[in-house]
């Protein structure tokens, strides 16, 4: 990565000692472009592997895998998820055990209902009340730097639910995707608490209470945590092959 691609870098939250941004360490993203040569291609795609037949990519089953070496990274980006969706080509239950995940499912049930601070709160219940497909496609009605995190969490929990599923089909132990599907759900709402207990540029820090209160204490509007997550989440989507 290029310092001219680098996702914003995290800065000081005054009087806090901590950073903003998410806490994914760069040797996740360095494992994530650690990707071995594209020697085949399965439909127009790239295809990590060394001695696997389309056929055998194609069917994933543990047998015809027996001689090919698994991904390394599999994921895909907001916009094909996306694509699937409207396609009706997502990843199923019936062929990937594990993966159980629909366009149609809402942001609640996979990203929980959790405390949002009084200048999100309405931000944050009108986007737990929307689907994947609205959030793959950008979140009506909302921040619009919280629109584009949950675009990049929604596709980055996809991708995750959807490696440990094939890893399962596949019959390896090796991790798919550099992040669980709850590590994607903690760092998305650790960035927007970030945000929302940030001071604003000029304004003195009050208590805590008086800081969730008062809407003009906060950052929130700002968006420094949820812009560097969602730059990180969407390098990461992008980073590795795409199945779908």
């Amino acid at each position: 990565m290029t310092d001219d691609n680098k996702p914003d870098q995290p800065t000081s939250v005054s009087g806090s000692g901590r950073t903003s941004g998410p806490n994914i360490t760069r040797r996740r993203f360095a494992k994530a472009g650690a990707l071995a040569p594209v020697i085949m291609t399965l439909g127009g795609r790239p295809v990590w592997g060394q001695t696997c037949s389309p056929s055998a990519l194609d069917s994933y089953s543990h047998a015809s895998h027996a001689a090919c070496e698994a991904p390394q990274i599999v994921s895909s980006s907001a916009n094909e998820w996306f694509t699937a969706a409207s396609r009706g080509s997502w990843p199923t239950a019936i062929d990937f055990p594990g993966f159980h995940a629909a366009p149609s499912d809402l942001c609640s049930s996979h990203f929980g209902i959790r405390f949002a601070p009084k200048r999100a709160s309405k931000d944050v219940e009108s986007l737990l009340g929307q689907n994947l497909s609205k959030l793959l496609r950008g979140a009506n009605g909302v921040n619009g730097k919280l629109s584009r995190l949950a675009q990049q969490a929604a596709a980055a929990r996809l991708n995750a639910l959807f490696a440990e599923a094939l890893a399962i089909r596949i019959g390896t132990s090796q991790d798919l995707f550099p992040l669980r599907p709850d590590a994607v759900v903690a760092e998305f709402w650790n960035a927007i608490q970030e945000d929302c207990t940030r001071v604003g540029p000029g304004l003195k820090a009050k208590n805590s209470k008086d800081k969730d209160d008062d809407d003009s204490e906060s950052g929130y509007d700002e968006g420094a945590a949820m812009k560097a997550l969602a730059a990180q989440f969407e390098e990461l989507n992008e980073s590795g092959t795409s199945f779908l």
